[in-house]
């Protein structure tokens, strides 16, 4: 099926007696219609906001696993021979940069700067970019007054669900 992200053939009677598998649909068209549907899964992107010593071992890992990495600082570490396997290297001022990373609804973003001010900004710009995952680098302390500040500034407390800190695994 499509949710198993396998192709399907999919018959639909258009108003005539449904044969086999075909799905009835309540027209006057009348005949049949077999649609092909095939599913199309976006390559999984990681967009690294940092560049310091976790982002450098996380953006290889990501690579090395099949994921397109971007990476987001405006510290001299945002490099190409830093990260030589990134798709994207944006390093010019940070919160400008931020906004012009194109973040898809597929994307993981994985907030490891480390400066209060910088998880902060990121925060912001990417809950309101709305990516599939926000990993946040820190402790559970951290990641509360993170989310208590943004809730503070007017986000409400189910888009700052969204945020998962501490980030990685258990």
């Amino acid at each position: 099926t499509l949710k198993e992200g396998h192709p399907r053939i999919v018959t639909f009677a258009l108003g005539t007696k449904p044969e086999e598998d075909a799905i009835a649909v309540d027209s006057r068209c009348g005949g049949r219609v077999k649609i092909f549907m095939d599913v199309v899964k976006p390559d999984p992107r990681l967009i690294v906001i940092g560049s310091g010593h976790i982002a450098k071992p996380l953006a290889e890992f990501a690579y090395r696993t099949g994921f397109e990495v971007v990476v987001v600082d405006d510290a001299e570490t945002a490099t190409r021979e830093r990260f030589p396997t990134a798709k994207e290297i944006h390093a010019g001022p940070f919160e400008e940069e931020l906004t012009r990373v194109d973040v898809k609804p597929s994307d993981f973003v994985a907030v490891v700067h480390g400066e209060t001010g910088y998880e902060l900004c990121a925060l912001r710009v990417m809950l309101q970019r709305r990516p599939a995952y926000i990993g946040l680098l820190g402790s559970r302390n951290k990641a509360a007054w993170h989310k208590k500040q943004l809730i503070d500034e007017g986000f409400s407390r189910e888009e700052v669900k969204v945020i998962h800190a501490p980030i990685g695994l258990d």
